[in-house]
């Protein structure tokens, strides 16, 4: 597991309980997450992300590293492309 996967990890955990194995959601939200990808994207407002590094070596990044830093990015924008949001990024595992 990242490191940086770990506080996403723990904040499902408080916000939607246990899992019952390492890719095993029983609980509203985790179910939710194994469905996201056939779900539209919704209309969202912008967020400031502060200290986001806008030029940074993709080539560096995992797969899920870059996944989350381009959502972070279309936040920041308000805008979502067209790549992103038909984008499969597999099963959420803890």
């Amino acid at each position: 597991m990242q490191t940086n996967e770990l506080p996403l990890r723990h904040l499902l955990n408080s916000l939607d309980g246990a899992t019952t194995g390492p890719e095993k959601f029983c609980r509203p939200i985790g179910k939710a997450i194994k469905a996201c990808e056939e779900l539209p994207a919704a209309p969202f407002s912008s967020i400031s992300v502060e200290n986001m590094p806008h030029n940074i070596d993709r080539m560096v990044l995992s797969n899920n590293q870059q996944y989350l830093y381009d959502i972070c990015l279309a936040i920041s924008r308000v805008e979502c492309y067209s790549d992103l949001a038909i984008r499969k990024p597999g099963a959420v595992a803890h």
